[in-house]
């Protein structure tokens, strides 16, 4: 039993010294956790709805640009893929140059949206150290707060300062989700059909308070 708690111990000691918080043993200690995380949440949310607008500029730049020179002297972008693999098959060896440059820039492209999306990594890993500390903490508040009676004005408290911190990050996510809208309807003028996801989701405020 001792090597476990031991065990138990230094993870948790691990992960404060690689950056993480430490979880609390009260209900404000709990909710401190809960606005910083939220804000790293918020920082992130920020950060998807940029990438999500520069992987459109991207998408714009290969499909207006790039695959359409490309592809120009075997019939635009349509049927130009189609038409030079035929060639290709035909062995013509400018068609073979061809199809190699399209792939190249094809394989450039796809690497420069994933660079975009991989700036994002230090903040997730940020993110997921304040969330264990939080879901601790908030576990340790159900065992404390174990007795319903005893300790209703705990609970509620709790409960009722998670929620509002959940509204405020939904009603931030909301706003982003607008801004974002708003620019590629209005500044960036793309297809519905071709926008970039941002990949965040709204939690249902009615949801809240310890486990």
């Amino acid at each position: 039993m001792k090597r476990v708690i031991l065990g138990l111990f230094v993870a948790g000691t691990f992960l404060v010294s690689c950056g993480g918080p430490s979880p609390e043993s009260t209900v404000e200690g709990t909710v401190e956790l809960k606005k910083d995380l939220n804000a790293s949440l918020e920082e992130k949310h920020t950060e998807q709805v940029e990438i999500a607008k520069e992987r459109c500029e991207l998408k714009k730049e290969w499909e207006e640009v790039t695959k359409k020179e490309l592809l120009e002297t075997y019939g635009g972008t349509d049927k130009g893929v189609e038409n030079m693999e035929k060639k290709v098959k035909a062995g013509e060896e400018q068609a073979i140059k061809d199809w190699i440059a399209y792939k190249t820039a094809e394989r450039a492209y796809d690497l420069e949206k994933w660079e975009v999306g991989n700036s994002l990594k230090s903040l997730k890993e940020d993110i997921a150290h304040k969330q264990w500390a939080f879901d601790t903490s908030e576990d340790l508040m159900t065992l404390l707060h174990d007795d319903e009676k005893k300790h209703k004005d705990a609970i509620k408290k709790l409960e009722d300062d998670l929620k509002i911190q959940k509204d405020k990050l939904n009603d931030a996510k909301k706003k982003l989700s607008e801004d974002y809208d708003k620019w590629y309807k209005d500044e960036f003028k793309g297809k519905e059909e071709d926008k970039e996801p941002v990949g965040f989701s709204f939690e249902k405020s009615s949801e809240g308070g310890a486990h």
